[in-house]
């Protein structure tokens, strides 16, 4: 049997593999425990992220700016 790596793992979880590799990581993680709890997961990793905050903090916001301002005023 075919050792996938978690680059494998993480191409499957984001639909990236061809039919033959997924059909290969689908029986594989049916036969092999520690293969399926890595792939469970990421699957929640890979929800939790997609429900994360898709906008900057307003302090992250102000640093940046500071930052920037900092930046422009050296120059």
């Amino acid at each position: 049997m075919k050792t996938f790596t978690t680059d494998d793992l993480v191409r499957f979880v984001y639909n990236e593999t061809t039919a033959e590799e997924s059909s290969a990581i689908k029986k594989a993680i049916l036969e092999n425990l520690d293969l399926a709890k890595t792939y469970q997961g990421m699957l929640t990793a890979k929800e939790e992220l997609e429900q994360g905050k898709l906008n900057p903090s307003d302090s992250s916001i102000e640093i940046i700016m500071q930052y920037s301002r900092n930046t422009v005023a050296t120059l």
